[in-house]
């Protein structure tokens, strides 16, 4: 009983972490996302940095990319940039 009291108390801890962070809002990441392509899009840009939502990271956005274009990529930096411009030499 104690054990699985730790293991409960170790299990909430680690997940509180130093901030009050929450989960992604994936659905508006995505949306902000098409928003993004859309303007870099209608101004015929090749990269855009996107502000997105809180607690969203550019880890979120790849994992969100296939859903919202499959020309656009995500850089490390969540910089997102259309496939074609970045190739390797």
């Amino acid at each position: 009983m104690i054990a699985g009291a730790a293991v409960v108390l170790a299990f909430s801890w680690s997940r509180s972490g130093d901030s009050a962070s929450g989960p992604c809002d994936r659905d508006a990441l995505v949306a902000t996302m098409r928003g993004a392509i859309a303007e870099a899009d209608r101004d015929g840009a090749d990269q855009v940095s996107p502000e997105i939502p809180a607690d969203c990271t550019a880890d979120d956005m790849t994992q969100a990319m296939m859903e919202v274009s499959r020309s656009w990529h995500v850089m490390p930096d969540g910089t997102m940039m259309r496939a074609g411009e970045h190739t390797d030499p």
